[in-house]
C-alpha cells in the first residue's frame, strides 16, 4: 500500500471500530494497520483490547496472540 491508501484503510478500521466496538477483530484490524505504518504502540494497545474482548479458541485469536507477541518485541527494540 502506498501512504494515501494506508491513510484511508487507517479511517475504514478507525470507522470498523465505532460501529463494532464489541468485536474483537475491529481492534485487531486497527492493529494490523498500525503495524503496517510502524506505529507499534497503538498497534500493541488495540492488539491487547482484541484479546480482551476475544476468547480462546475464538476465529482469528492466535493471530491475537501472535501479532501481540510480534509487537511486544518490537516495541521493547525501539525503546532500546
Amino acid at each position: 500500500m502506498n501512504n494515501e491508501e494506508e491513510t484511508k484503510a487507517l479511517e475504514i478500521f478507525k470507522y470498523n471500530q465505532k460501529l463494532y466496538p464489541e468485536l474483537a477483530s475491529a481492534y485487531n484490524g486497527l492493529a494490523y494497520i498500525y503495524e503496517r505504518l510502524n506505529r507499534y504502540d497503538e498497534a500493541l494497545k488495540k492488539v491487547n483490547l482484541a484479546l480482551n474482548l476475544a476468547k480462546e479458541g475464538d476465529s482469528g485469536y492466535k493471530v491475537y496472540i501472535n501479532r501481540r507477541d510480534r509487537l511486544t518485541v518490537l516495541v521493547s527494540d525501539s525503546i532500546k
